[in-house]
């Protein structure tokens, strides 16, 4: 601002020179030669070229003084706006920070707890499926003489699945029975096994 304040006091001063010296002379004087004429009004017409650079001037002040005060505005804002962002920041890295410490070793337990149960999950399917049942059917054939004793002593894992009377009195004479059979991992085993 000095330089400014500086270039208007000089302009002011070289502008009263030529107002003094204009007011001296008289333009319409007879006695004035043609040159002091032409420089009376070149005087004129750089007081008036003065005057107008003087209002530039102080309109480029005023422009440049409300121009510092939105500088110094947005300044302000900006430091408030950064303080906040690096409060913020600070804030999410701290948060951050916690959850790696706590949730994280909390979550990675949990983790392999879960593996844990899937591999344990993973053996008794396994079983399961090595024991489960997929297929039944009745095997050959078996015949016995039921008037020569108890037939087939009642064993598990037998269907009678037929009863003869040849002589047609009323005591059967054979009676067939069929094995009941099934299948386990791919495999034909008696149903009792």
């Amino acid at each position: 601002m000095k330089l400014t304040t500086r270039t208007v006091v000089l302009f002011g001063l070289l502008n009263s020179c030529v107002v003094g010296l204009y007011a001296t002379q008289n333009v319409t004087d007879p006695s004035m030669k043609q040159g002091d004429v032409e420089f009376s009004n070149l005087l004129v017409l750089l007081t008036q070229f003065l005057t107008e650079v003087r209002a530039d001037i102080q309109g480029l002040k005023g422009s440049l003084t409300s121009l510092e005060a939105e500088l110094s505005r947005l300044r302000i804002e900006t430091a408030k706006n950064i303080s906040s962002l690096t409060e913020k920041s600070d804030q999410l890295t701290t948060d951050v920070y916690s959850l790696r410490d706590t949730a994280l070793p909390a979550i990675n337990g949990r983790i392999g707890g879960l593996e844990q149960q899937v591999a344990g999950v993973s053996q008794t399917l396994n079983s399961l499926k090595a024991a489960a049942i997929t297929d039944v059917k009745f095997g050959p054939v078996e015949y016995s003489a039921i008037w020569k004793g108890p037939a087939f002593n009642d064993q598990v894992g037998f269907v009678i699945t037929q009863v003869d009377n040849f002589n047609r009195d009323e005591y059967p004479d054979t009676a067939g029975r069929r094995k009941l059979m099934k299948m386990v991992d791919g495999n034909w085993r008696d149903i009792g096994a």
